[in-house]
């Protein structure tokens, strides 16, 4: 039951589960080769950063089903960068009509 509570957390606010993974996992600390990475990720791409750590964790490498998920989490990071470039478009685009 805890585990599915923490994998839905981890799906609706990947960054904050994040945080919590790197304040009390030592492991997920050192599955990085440097901070930067885990940075980097946090601020960018948050679902593969998990589906990375979850592929090192479990596997020792990013092989096989990891890989694919690995892949499919950096897609919907990509996503939804993508929607909020659009958004950002239709707003300025809303504004520039407005004057």
């Amino acid at each position: 039951m805890f585990n599915h509570l923490l994998s839905i957390v981890a799906l609706l606010a990947p960054r904050a589960f994040i945080l919590m993974l790197w304040q009390t996992n030592w492991e997920f600390r050192n599955t990085f080769t440097s901070q930067l990475w885990l940075t980097l990720g946090f601020c960018l791409a948050p679902y593969a950063t998990l589906a990375y750590a979850a592929a090192i964790y479990n596997n020792g490498s990013i092989s096989g089903y990891w890989q694919g998920l690995v892949v499919a989490a950096a897609i919907i990071d990509g996503i939804h960068w993508a929607g909020n470039i659009r958004q950002q478009s239709l707003r300025l685009q809303k504004k520039l009509a407005k004057t």
